[in-house]
């Protein structure tokens, strides 16, 4: 077994391994999340040349899809899952894999395909494996994934959660014209660490860089004729973050987990309902009422 990399997110390092003599392919967006020289490694991600057969006893847990799309299945098996990934366009299995709670490791099955010169390599993180590793990571952690836009401004980092369409790459684009650093504008994980949440963004099919920020202010946007402020606590804190929560529940203690974790993160963070109105003052309005707390 040959190591390939290691791939460090949202803090956590995930040493890449393989047992196949083929090229392994990791795109992109994935080269800056990319370390030398690691001595621990958080989670093992072990790759394999073709698929094996789904053992009898596991059992299906989970199917994901996206109208009649299946996207991906999983399957409870022993002390962890297997899961059967769909190629978004073909609809074809392109990955099976197995993850060990116990031994906190992936073993990634996929078969070959070929590049643009023919060779044949394996892409063992194609979309949507790598984002469902990340999904598994908040399962176990003081982690979370979020539906979100996160900005750092003068060292405060603001998260913008919500569905699409209410404004979140809005407000993050106005607070870039101000001079914040966009850490991204669609998923984020937000991580409970000893010195406090902070904030990373994810390899997407695009470069970008690695980015973090700790976090201070989170906000729940919604188009409004005015700006807006409503300060949360409580249940209904928790449950305007949760909905915003990349979560699949289909497992109870998957489930509380998560409630635990953000529990955690409201004692660290304010919370707010924030009607918006895309122009720039709404950055002012924001400090104003942050500083009124």
């Amino acid at each position: 077994m040959r190591s390939i990399a290691c791939l460090q997110i949202a803090d956590f390092n995930f040493g890449i391994f393989t047992e196949s003599e083929l090229p392994i392919v990791i795109e992109e967006g994935f080269n800056d999340f990319i370390l030398e020289d690691v001595t621990e490694v958080d989670r093992h991600i072990i790759i394999h040349q073709g698929l094996i057969e789904l053992p009898i006893s596991a059992t299906l847990s989970y199917e994901a899809k996206q109208q009649k799309t299946l996207l991906w299945k999983v399957y409870q098996q022993n002390d962890g899952i297997f899961l059967d990934v769909f190629h978004p366009t073909s609809f074809k299995i392109q990955q099976r894999a197995f993850y060990s709670s116990e031994k906190r490791t992936w073993d990634i099955y996929c078969l070959p395909t070929k590049n643009k010169d023919g060779e044949l390599v394996l892409n063992p993180l194609a979309y949507p494996m790598a984002p469902l590793i990340w999904y598994y990571l908040t399962t176990e952690e003081d982690v979370i994934m979020l539906h979100a836009s996160g900005i750092s401004a003068a060292g405060i980092g603001r998260i913008f959660a919500g569905f699409s369409g209410v404004g979140k790459s809005t407000l993050a684009q106005l607070w870039s014209n101000e001079g914040a650093e966009v850490i991204n504008d669609d998923r984020l994980l937000l991580r409970i660490k000893s010195d406090g949440l902070w904030i990373y963004n994810t390899p997407m099919p695009y470069f970008d860089f690695s980015k973090k920020s700790p976090v201070h202010h989170l906000y729940l946007p919604f188009h409004a004729p005015l700006n807006s402020y409503e300060s949360l606590s409580g249940a209904k804190a928790i449950a305007n973050l949760l909905a915003f929560c990349i979560q699949h529940g289909y497992k109870k203690e998957i489930l509380f987990h998560h409630i635990d974790v953000v529990q955690k993160i409201l004692k660290k963070s304010s919370i707010a309902r924030l009607g918006v109105v895309p122009e720039p003052s709404i950055c002012n309005f924001i400090q104003d009422h942050e500083i009124q707390k």
